[in-house]
């Protein structure tokens, strides 16, 4: 990108670079208190949605919504669902209505953060990614003979691929990012 003959790089990711900078260099260096405000926000509301999850206060999101009608709607179509379920005997005691599965992801774009929640299982020997239960390549990061690439190689975490009309085949990942397929995490 240019500006008044000057070239600097685009960067689109706030939580690296100011989120309206302008056109000067200071705007544009990274700041690593801003990675750590952006973590930190990120796992407080993390867990606030999974206490509203667990405790049943999620309804109480319509209030603040500006789709209230649509957000009342729904929550109207899960009580009614829940209903015809109870009249089928299983009711909100069973285990299956009162364990929830709960996941995250996000684009292994910054290596050395990544790198940091990175821990080796003690019982299996293999690498997680502990920032994220999966995480993805996209349109930045998914070079076979890339970094990135590279770091998900080693890692045993659940992966995915950003996929578009043309870009390589998944099977190229069965390949080269999970040899034998072996953790069949793709």
């Amino acid at each position: 990108m240019s500006h008044q003959g000057k070239r600097q790089k685009i960067l689109k990711e706030t939580l690296v670079s100011q989120r309206f900078a302008t056109f000067d260099e200071k705007s544009r260096i990274p700041d690593p208190n801003r990675m750590i405000r952006a973590y930190t926000q990120s796992a407080l509301e993390v867990t606030l949605q999974f206490k509203e999850l667990h405790s049943g206060t999620l309804i109480s999101l319509s209030k603040a919504s500006k789709l209230t009608g649509k957000y009342q709607e729904l929550a109207n179509r899960v009580d009614e669902a829940l209903g015809f379920m109870s009249a089928c005997g299983l009711t909100t005691d069973h285990p299956l209505m009162t364990t929830t599965d709960f996941y995250t992801s996000h684009e292994c774009l910054l290596l050395p953060r990544e790198r940091l929640f990175t821990r080796l299982d003690s019982t299996s020997g293999l690498y997680y990614d502990c920032s994220a239960h999966m995480v993805w390549c996209g349109e930045r990061t998914r070079q076979l003979d890339g970094a990135h690439v590279e770091f998900l190689r080693g890692i045993a975490n659940p992966l995915g691929i950003k996929e578009a009309h043309w870009i390589f085949t998944p099977y190229q990942w069965l390949q080269d990012g999970d040899p034998g397929a072996r953790f069949c995490r793709l």
